[in-house]
């Protein structure tokens, strides 16, 4: 069903579709990110995976987050959801993704409000 409703590209059905396999199969910090990744090789949209990374995001093992792809970022950095440490938390974790993961990852930064950064 979600993916016939991401082929389709109708989000309320990738939604419902979500809701129903989220009950069965109750989302967790432990397995999100894989089943954000799984989504994503299906070709479905992680719509409910991804609020509930940017929800629970500081709290995720860094190890898993090292597993997400930039697009991904990009939509949990800008999810209204949003929940991190703060953002000194935040900026050195983006500096840990571009140096191990590569430059594509800078464009992360532009999500680190950097008035908000701790002055060392």
């Amino acid at each position: 069903m979600e993916i016939v409703g991401s082929k389709l590209m109708n989000e309320e059905i990738v939604k419902v579709a979500s809701e129903f396999a989220t009950n069965i199969s109750p989302i967790t910090t432990e397995n999100a990110v894989s089943r954000l990744n799984q989504k994503n090789s299906l070709g479905i949209i992680p719509i409910i995976e991804i609020k509930f990374i940017s929800e629970n995001f500081w709290v995720i093992d860094p190890t898993d987050l090292f597993q997400i792809e930039v697009k991904d970022f990009q939509l949990i950095l800008s999810h209204p959801e949003l929940k991190i440490l703060n953002e000194d938390w935040l900026f050195q974790l983006i500096l840990r993704l571009n140096t191990e993961k590569g430059q594509s990852y800078r464009i992360l930064l532009s999500y680190v409000s950097f008035q908000d950064l701790s002055i060392e």
